[in-house]
């Protein structure tokens, strides 16, 4: 199952604890709106694969539970205002990260092994993190 919730001209809220009903969901795209977290509400979403959190307004750091999404092959966070990563992002499916346009900093983190694609881009990152 597929999710997709896109600004549309009228202001609206996305009532995101209404997603933990839907055990199915393999699809979240709630790119383009004005989330300013990531809500603790998906770190249920056992079967998710693709995660799309682009161009919000989240803030504050990348949750250490998104790496309890074992199944996520594709996590967007870029155009936001993320800080920081709680701790390292080990998800074992992973093959496509995208964190470029948000103000993470400190070294640069070492991507999963999966990972066939990554963008750090636009940071504000300082040194590359040791091997």
């Amino acid at each position: 199952m597929s999710l997709n919730f896109h600004p549309i001209s009228s202001m609206g809220t996305v009532e995101l604890h209404l997603v933990q009903k839907l055990s199915n969901l393999t699809t979240l795209d709630l790119s383009y709106n004005n989330l300013t977290v990531i809500a603790s509400d998906l770190r249920n979403q056992s079967k998710l694969f693709h995660l799309d959190l682009s161009d919000n307004q989240i803030t504050g750091p990348v949750p250490g539970w998104i790496s309890e999404l074992s199944l996520l092959q594709y996590l967007n966070l870029s155009r936001n205002l993320l800080v920081d990563l709680e701790r390292s992002l080990s998800l074992p499916s992973l093959s496509i990260l995208d964190l470029h346009r948000n103000q993470l900093q400190g070294s640069i983190p070492v991507p999963p092994s999966s990972i066939t694609y990554v963008d750090y881009s636009s940071n504000n990152f300082s040194s590359l993190h040791p091997p």
